[in-house]
């Protein structure tokens, strides 16, 4: 029996920010490697805030930050109820497909955010239960933070009820609720991610950032430590340029023998259609590294010749 997960779209409070006054800028920065989107960026590296977003060498690398207020969020001051054209015989993705007035939240969110702003949260997931449990297409419903709901049709899902995004929601608008971070907080926010890049920067590490228009936040990023990296680096260089291999055969090699992280392979196109790096950036002192990297090639000429 198939059991889909449910979490719910309760607010959008991803990058809500938690943070203290930091610099607005960091750099010039010579250590470390950059490439957006597979192209890599020429050093020194300066890193700032612009308004409320990051940018690297005039580039920018990280979304715009909205500061939210409560228009941003769906607060009804009457309780929606069950939606009015629910079924007995609707499964799941039926009864969450049922939208609240005009807003693109469904009924069950409208209901459940009503809950969590007009209760305290304990309570309110008691309640949020309860409502499940009323619901004139569901059979059944156990648990208390994570709740298996089996509808008369005999769908089953796990529905989460005590999500972190729950929790923040009822932080912010809750009976007690602080309300929203003032702007300087989303500046802080930023800053703190300036900080966070430079530092990584001056401690030699490989940065790769991707925009992906996929993602909530508009952008994919992961780093390289700086001694594992330079290898890969050299690795990713070799295989990359070379006029041996099709676009299929780079692809496979790199999943298989260098970035075999799963992270990393969304963007595999951008880096083996971007990457090029001069060898002498790649300079090392260290003749172990070097010995690996010397077999690694091995490996690769080998690959190369085999296929």
């Amino acid at each position: 029996m198939k059991i889909t997960t449910y979490i719910l779209l309760i607010c959008s409070l991803f990058m809500i920010p938690q943070a203290s006054a930091q610099s607005r800028k960091a750099g010039p920065i010579n250590s470390g490697f950059v490439f957006v989107d597979g192209k890599y960026i020429e050093s020194p590296y300066t890193v700032k805030r612009k308004g409320m977003t990051v940018y690297l060498n005039d580039i920018q690398i990280m979304q715009e930050q909205k500061v939210l207020t409560k228009k941003d969020f769906l607060l009804p001051k009457k309780e929606p109820g069950i939606p009015p054209s629910l079924k007995r015989d609707d499964d799941l993705n039926t009864m969450f497909s049922y939208k609240y007035k005009k807003t693109r939240y469904s009924y069950i969110t409208a209901q459940i955010n009503y809950l969590i702003t007009k209760y305290k949260f304990e309570i309110a997931k008691h309640k949020i239960i309860d409502y499940y449990k009323n619901l004139p297409n569901v059979d059944t419903v156990s648990g208390i933070s994570v709740l298996k709901v089996i509808t008369y049709s005999g769908d089953t899902g796990k529905i989460a009820i005590a999500s972190g995004s729950a929790r923040d929601f009822s932080k912010r608008f809750g009976p007690d609720g602080e309300g929203l971070p003032k702007r300087r907080k989303y500046v802080e926010y930023v800053n703190q991610q300036v900080q966070s890049i430079g530092n990584a920067l001056k401690s030699g590490k490989i940065y790769f950032v991707f925009n992906d228009t996929t993602r909530f936040d508009d952008y994919a990023r992961f780093y390289l430590s700086p001694r594992s990296g330079k290898k890969i680096l050299r690795q990713l260089n070799s295989v990359c340029t070379s006029d041996s291999l099709s676009f299929e055969q780079k692809e496979a090699y790199i999943k298989e023998n260098i970035l075999k992280s799963n992270q990393a392979h969304p963007y595999l196109d951008k880096i083996i259609n971007n990457f090029s790096l001069d060898e002498e950036r790649l300079k090392t002192d260290d003749s172990n590294t070097t010995g690996h990297l010397k077999n690694d090639m091995e490996n690769f000429n080998e690959y190369v010749e085999e296929n």
